[in-house]
């Protein structure tokens, strides 16, 4: 099923949520939490196969099932260094393991935890920051980057 298919509306401008029609709006300088909240129930989900899965596997499955052309996948961000998409699924794939969603078993690979499928037998239309400060390791987790000077509210673009 792709994924503008589903009823999901985006929080933001209430549209359709596709990853075509917001890979423009990843683009725009916004907050770091906002570029990636909406891939993080979809990375969530594709996990639930309780396999271990690599970063690239994650980027392919997601753009496929976002129906995303070359031309999206190659956009690079400011810096030139990292295509948007990657590093967008890349800080979901963070922000998952910090609330303890995902696990990285071993260098390189990442998997579903129990509190991650509990979170997905609930069934939740999104997962976002504000869904993720339910979990202590979230909170903690969000702390140490606004005591470090990389407030949530602060960031523009960062890249894993």
């Amino acid at each position: 099923m792709r994924f503008e298919d589903q009823s999901t509306k985006c929080p933001s401008c209430k549209g359709p949520l596709t990853l075509l029609s917001h890979v423009k709006r990843w683009e725009e300088p916004r907050e770091v939490h906002e570029v990636h909240e909406d891939l993080m129930l979809p990375l969530l989900k594709f996990t639930e196969d309780e396999k271990e899965h690599t970063l690239r596997e994650a980027i392919e499955h997601l753009s496929q099932q976002f129906g995303l052309s070359e031309a999206d996948r190659m956009k690079l961000l400011p810096s030139g260094q990292r295509a948007i998409i990657d590093n967008r699924i890349g800080w979901a794939r963070t922000y998952l393991k910090k609330a303890g969603l995902l696990s990285y078993p071993r260098r390189g690979y990442f998997k579903i935890t129990r509190t991650g499928f509990d979170v997905l037998k609930q069934n939740p239309p999104r997962i976002d920051v504000r869904y993720l400060e339910q979990f202590p390791e979230f909170v903690a987790f969000k702390t140490t980057m606004h005591l470090s000077g990389i407030g949530l509210s602060d960031a523009k673009c960062y890249e894993l």
